[in-house]
């Protein structure tokens, strides 16, 4: 839609088991249109930090779980 999006970086998430993706903004809901833009996007919720973060490096956390794989894999088939 024309609206620049950065990507940091990419890499693996600290365990393999997720099994539902997730979105989370570390933002505090200061960016609720980029929220919803990811939440849209994927088809997934966007959640707090688990514990809050005084100083974060990304304003979104996006970590794609089984559900994910499993979707693509379908549409791909």
């Amino acid at each position: 839609k024309g609206v620049p999006v950065t990507v940091s970086s990419v890499g693996n998430a600290t365990t393999k088991d997720y099994a539902i993706s997730k979105i989370i903004d570390y933002t505090g809901g200061k960016k609720p249109n980029t929220a919803n833009y990811f939440a849209k996007l994927l088809g997934v919720e966007v959640t707090p930090p688990p514990t809050p973060v005084k100083y974060p490096v990304v304003d979104f956390e996006i970590i794609l779980g089984a559900d994910y794989a499993a979707s693509t894999a379908s549409t791909t088939n």
